[in-house]
């Protein structure tokens, strides 16, 4: 029962002895308002950490001597923070297994006016740490930037790839479909089942996705086709009847579409009341939109300014 304690107080400690001198992850309004900096984020004995480039273009050099010193700059940022991070870690009594941590680089790339993220042969470059009594630096695994990877059973990857998050959902459903066909189950049974067990592995993931609607339809497909025929339904009913309110006339099956949509407005309400650091990044992002959206109505305001005059 004391476990959770005594870790809160080492981490307690290990986060008070960061030095703020270290490059961190440092996010600024397009209004230059809201400063975020960001060390990482970390959950029981799993934690995250970042940096963003901080390195001045040299203009005696060309863009790509510039663009490989930059490279050079951040992974060096990073190494100090991550080095730094074990070595408190270690001073508290626990380790890092380096061979199961990983790290990724995001760049964009532009291809005829059209970003896109650098892949790893693009920018090449490694990120070596020491561990425990070891003065033998390992290679950290590099991962690409469209690879998802697990962070509290969910799948997420810093391009926003869904591929990885859609395949597991999909395999819930596959099995739900899969359970509810072998059983001979009444249809209040397979009801429950579906709103108990398999809507809420659906839902815990759902604040954290970008799944299209397609995507959504996909995914929800199987488990409809077992559920419909136990409720007595024709499979190829209209989604409108079948996620339709009751009020109207309709199932009441909840839209994973819709779910998601509740969900990532519940958590960024949430962040926003809270005011943390991912509270205060999406005012950041809130404000580029906003100052934008003022841009363009200055220009039309300009544009039919000068149309009246001119008529």
């Amino acid at each position: 029962m004391c476990g959770p304690l005594f870790w809160l107080l080492c981490y307690w400690l290990i986060v008070e002895s960061v030095d703020p001198s270290i490059k961190v992850a440092t996010y600024v309004s397009a209004c230059r308002s809201i400063l975020v900096k960001l060390t990482g984020v970390s959950f029981v004995d799993d934690a995250g950490l970042g940096v963003t480039s901080s390195y001045t273009l040299d203009a005696t050099l060309t863009p790509s001597e510039n663009k490989q010193r930059e490279f050079t700059h951040t992974v060096s940022n990073l190494h100090t923070l991550a080095q730094h991070w074990e070595r408190l870690l270690f001073t508290t009594g626990g380790a890092i297994n380096l061979q199961k941590s990983f790290w990724y680089l995001m760049h964009w790339v532009w291809n005829k006016d059209k970003p896109r993220l650098a892949t790893i042969s693009q920018t090449s470059s490694s990120l070596h740490l020491t561990s425990g009594y070891s003065a033998t630096p390992k290679t950290i695994p590099r991962i690409e930037s469209t690879t998802a990877f697990r962070t509290l059973g969910v799948y997420i990857s810093p391009s926003g790839c869904q591929k990885k998050q859609t395949e597991i959902l999909r395999g819930h459903t596959q099995n739900c479909f899969s359970d509810l066909s072998s059983l001979n189950n009444f249809p209040s049974q397979a009801y429950l089942s579906y709103m108990l067990y398999l809507r809420p592995k659906f839902k815990y993931p759902l604040s954290c996705t970008t799944l299209t609607p397609t995507q959504c339809k996909m995914i929800q497909a199987p488990a409809l086709a077992a559920l419909l025929p136990k409720l007595h339904l024709n499979r190829h009913s209209p989604r409108a009847v079948i996620f339709g309110s009751s009020h109207y006339g309709g199932l009441g099956l909840p839209d994973l579409h819709v779910d998601q949509g509740y969900e990532q407005l519940t958590l960024f309400i949430g962040h926003l009341k809270f005011a943390d650091e991912n509270g205060q990044m999406i005012l950041s992002q809130t404000s580029a939109t906003y100052n934008c959206l003022s841009v363009q109505l200055h220009l039309i305001g300009l544009y039919l300014s000068l149309v009246i005059s001119n008529g």
